[in-house]
C-alpha cells in the first residue's frame, strides 16, 4: 500500500483574517496540498469538521469568539476528531497562553511570520503521526508503561501516541504522588512523565525512582512544555533517561524510545 504523503492531506485552515487565510492557503498549495477548506471562526470550523473530518487542522490563536485553545480542546474531546493533528500558527509567545495548547497535544507551533521549512517539517510530522512507523526492535505490546501528567488532555495524547506505536498495557495517573503508589505494587518497563505537577513534580518522581524504589534502573522519558526551565536544573543532566519538549514530533519520540529501551 502506498505511504501517505503531505500532498494527500486534507486540511482545515481556521483563520479569521481573509488576507492571512489566503496567504497560508497559497503556501500549502505551493507544497502540493490542494484539499484545503477554510473557516473564519470557531463555530464555522466545528461545523465543517463535523461534516468533513480533516486529516489536519491549522489554526491561528485568537478569534472574536474564542481561542485556538478552545478549538483544540473541542477536538480532543470529540470521539471522532480527537486524534486529528493540529498545527498552531500564532505570534503569541506567552508561556501561560501557549501551555494549554501544548498540553492538548499538537504537532507544532509556528510563529508569525513562519518559514517554509518550518511548515514543511510540521507537515511531515503530521504524516508520521497519521501513519506512525513501528519500532521493529521493540515489542511494544509487551511493555508495561506508566504515563504521569496532571493534564488529562496531555495524558490522553501521549497514550494515543504510544498506542499507535503498538503499546497496549498503559497505566495513567495524574501526579507523581500517585505514580509512587503504582510503583509500589506494579512492575513497569517505562515511565513517561511530565515535569510540572502540583503534588510531586517530575524531578521529585525521578529522584524517588532512582533512590527509593525497587525499580531504580527504570527508563524514564520526561515530556515537558518547560524545556528551558528543566534543562537549567540537574534533572537535565542526570536521572532522566531522555527529555523531550511539548509539542513533540512523533519521530523524535520514536528515536528517544529506541535509545532508552534497547
Amino acid at each position: 500500500m502506498p505511504q501517505l504523503s503531505i500532498k494527500d492531506l486534507s486540511v482545515l485552515l481556521v483563520e479569521p483574517s481573509a488576507t492571512q487565510s489566503k496567504f497560508i492557503a497559497g503556501v500549502l498549495d505551493d507544497v502540493g496540498i490542494w484539499n484545503i477548506k477554510t473557516s473564519g471562526s470557531i463555530p464555522e470550523a466545528i461545523s465543517s469538521m463535523s461534516t468533513y473530518p480533516p486529516d489536519l487542522i491549522i489554526s491561528t490563536m485568537y478569534f472574536e469568539n474564542g481561542t485556538g485553545c478552545d478549538l483544540i480542546t473541542h477536538v480532543r474531546n470529540d470521539d471522532v476528531l480527537q486524534e486529528t493533528p493540529f498545527i498552531l500558527i500564532s505570534s503569541e509567545t506567552s508561556h501561560a497562553a501557549l501551555d494549554p495548547v501544548k498540553q492538548a497535544g499538537i504537532v507544532a507551533i509556528l510563529s508569525k511570520p513562519f518559514r517554509l521549512a518550518e511548515l514543511k517539517k510540521a507537515l511531515y510530522a503530521t504524516v508520521s503521526q497519521l501513519e506512525p512507523e513501528k519500532i521493529k526492535e521493540i515489542d511494544f505490546e509487551q511493555l508495561r508503561i506508566l504515563v504521569v501528567d496532571d493534564s488529562t488532555l496531555a495524558r490522553n495524547h501521549i497514550t494515543r501516541v504510544l498506542q499507535n506505536l503498538g503499546a497496549k498495557n498503559i497505566t495513567q495517573v495524574e501526579d507523581g504522588i500517585y505514580a509512587v503508589e503504582e510503583l509500589k505494587t506494579k512492575k513497569f518497563d517505562l515511565v513517561v512523565t511530565d515535569y510540572n505537577m502540583p503534588q510531586m513534580n517530575g524531578n521529585e518522581l525521578v529522584d524517588h525512582i532512582r533512590t527509593n524504589s525497587n525499580q531504580s534502573s527504570l527508563p524514564v522519558l520526561m515530556i515537558t512544555s518547560e524545556m528551558n526551565r528543566v534543562r537549567s536544573t540537574a534533572i537535565g543532566q542526570e536521572g532522566v533517561s531522555a527529555l523531550c519538549g511539548k509539542p513533540f514530533d512523533i519521530n523524535n519520540i520514536r528515536g528517544l524510545l529506541k535509545n532508552i529501551l534497547q
